[in-house]
């Protein structure tokens, strides 16, 4: 199994995300709030990820792993 990359959750040409639970969880107030993440670090990557630039196995897996853990702690720990 390989996760999706980077590409998966944004829009071409776009700096939209397919769906809104992408900008909520990678927005910088969700970043701070899970105290988990460099807020900046991440906010580099998200940039990156929606102008399509995310290169290479390390920021998609990178931008994965935030996105998922992020998604983790609101389903699962939080409620």
């Amino acid at each position: 199994y390989r996760a999706p990359d980077a590409q998966s959750f944004f829009v071409p040409g776009s700096a939209r995300a397919r769906h809104t639970y992408v900008d909520e969880l990678l927005s910088r107030d969700a970043l701070a709030r899970s105290g988990l993440f460099d807020v900046e670090a991440v906010g580099k990557l998200v940039a990156k990820a929606r102008r399509g630039a995310a290169a290479g196995v390390k920021d998609n897996m990178a931008l994965v792993f935030v996105l998922s853990t992020q998604l983790m702690r609101e389903r699962f720990l939080l409620r």
